[in-house]
This record gives structure tokens, C-alpha cells and sequence, in this order.
């Protein structure tokens, strides 16, 4: 059900949606229209190994993960251009939409997409006085998707907290930055190889062992590493997602005050984390 707590300041109005659902995110077409700032943000990980890989699972991951934000985006530039207003979008990305790695293979697409679409968007609103940008988070410690999964990370990998990235945010927002990284220096680094230079960068990860690294839970949700009964990663498998306080529908704000982590369990076959908030 929808709720709703009007929309003045302070307040926020509700849009709950399941945007692999088509009635739903027609829904959230037309609440985009009336905001002054969109955040992308819904998202879904949880690949399956590629022998139980099924079209399902294909049509899920590009429903949430890239066709909804690229609908929700145009619909929302659209607007702002019709009545030369000014606004921003702004997209919840990944390191993982940089460099490739073992079992996230749907992830990486759709956060690769994703990134593709937002640079691009980024060039076609050059001069309009509508901007777009993009958040690449890492792995995102104390809340949500990453932190409560069992994941363990290889021996010194830093992360980021979510205040870090609910600042990306809102950075991405005030300045119009194309692309804003949350993650550390060495981490964004190795992504950024991993651009330059793919066949070496998987080359370096085989020669250290990273290959072998299970990038997400199973669709089960069973560990993936049988050796020591938790799941293990490479440093970019896993993105969180934000919600910024304002209007939400999949991260659709009316006004920026505030933002919070808001990351959804790693196994969503359930529904929970295709659901916008």
C-alpha cells in the first residue's frame, strides 16, 4: 500500500513498488515528474552460477538493475527540459561496473550499463541545466547488503561507512561531479586498471587467488566457499544502494535533507530488494 505523509518540508511521501512489475513502475513514471531530484538507487545482486542461470533471472537483474533507472531517468529529464527547469540525477553504480569478476557476471552487465548510460545521459544535458551523475560505491561496512551477509573480504581491504556514501550523494547533487567514488584510493585504483587493462588485471587476479572467489551468495543463499562455511569475494562483488529522505520511489527525493544506508539482504528471490522504497 501506498502511504502517504505530504510533502512539505520535513516530510515525505511513500511510493512502495516493485519495479519488475510493469503497473508498478508506471507508477513511478509518473511520481518522477513531479520531483526536483531523482536518485537511482534500486538494485539487485545474488547471481546464480551460470549452470542454473535461467531467462528469469536474466529479465530480473535488467528489469531493476538498468532498465527501471534508465526509464525512470528519461521520464525525469524529459520533464525538467519540458518546463526548463533544472534538476539532477543521479545513479547508484558500482566498483563492480568497472572491473569484472567471477559469479557477479549479470551483476557486472547491469552496473556496466548502467554507468555506460549515465555518462552518456551526462553529455546529452550538457548546457540544459540538468545534470547527471553517478555514485560507485565499494564494499560499504555496518549496514545492509555487504554487512550482514557473512561476506569475508582478503586480508587488508578497507571499506567505506554509508555516511560516506550518503556524502557521495549529496557531493554528486550540489557539485554536478560526472562520477563520484566510495571506496579507497587502492580499491578505485584497481578498478580503474581494470579498465585500462582487463586481460592483466584478470591475469593478476588468478596469480593471487582472488579468481577463486565466490562473488555472490547462491540462489539458495548457501555459502559458497565449503572450506570454512562463510562467502568470500573479490574487493568489488558487492554494491550497496542508498536511499536519500525525500520523496522515495526507488530513490526519487523531492527535496535532499538527509541520507541513510538502506542495503537489502544478498539473496533477494524473494522480492525484497526489487522493491523501491
Amino acid at each position: 500500500p501506498d502511504a502517504a505523509a505530504g510533502r512539505g518540508a520535513g516530510t515525505a511521501t511513500v511510493l512502495v513498488a516493485d519495479l519488475t512489475d510493469r503497473d508498478d513502475l508506471a507508477r513511478v513514471l509518473d511520481a518522477v515528474r513531479d520531483v526536483d531530484i531523482l536518485v537511482a538507487n534500486a538494485g539487485i545482486g545474488a547471481d546464480v552460477p551460470i549452470e542454473e542461470l535461467t531467462a528469469d533471472d536474466v529479465d530480473r537483474s535488467i528489469e531493476v538493475n538498468l532498465r527501471a533507472p534508465i526509464l525512470m531517468a528519461t521520464e525525469f529529464v524529459n520533464s525538467r527540459l519540458a518546463a526548463r527547469l533544472p534538476g539532477q540525477v543521479v545513479f547508484i553504480g558500482s566498483l563492480s561496473g568497472l572491473a569484472p569478476t567471477p559469479m557477479t557476471r549479470m551483476y557486472n552487465a547491469t552496473k556496466f550499463g548502467l554507468r555506460g548510460f549515465a555518462l552518456s545521459l551526462r553529455e546529452d544535458l550538457t548546457g540544459t541545466g540538468v545534470g547527471a551523475s553517478i555514485v560507485e560505491p565499494g564494499f560499504i561496512r555496518d549496514a545492509g547488503m555487504f554487512a550482514s551477509s557473512g561476506i569475508e573480504l582478503p586480508s587488508g581491504v578497507r571499506t567505506k561507512s554509508p555516511q560516506q556514501v550518503a556524502d557521495g550523494v549529496a557531493r554528486a547533487i550540489r557539485d554536478d561531479v560526472a562520477e563520484v567514488f566510495v571506496a579507497p584510493l587502492e580499491l578505485r585504483l584497481a578498478a580503474t586498471f581494470a579498465t585500462v587493462a582487463p586481460a592483466l588485471s584478470s591475469r593478476v587476479h588468478r596469480g593471487t587467488g582472488s579468481a577463486g572467489l565466490s562473488g555472490a551468495a547462491t540462489r539458495s543463499g548457501a555459502p559458497t566457499s565449503p572450506d570454512r562455511g562463510r562467502k568470500r569475494v573479490p574487493w568489488h562483488a558487492v554494491a550497496p544502494r542508498v536511499r536519500v529522505r525525500g520523496f522515495g520511489s526507488g530513490g526519487v527525493v523531492h527535496h535532499v535533507a538527509h541520507a541513510q544506508a538502506d542495503l537489502g539482504g544478498q539473496d533477494d528471490r524473494a522480492g525484497q530488494d526489487a522493491h523501491a522504497e
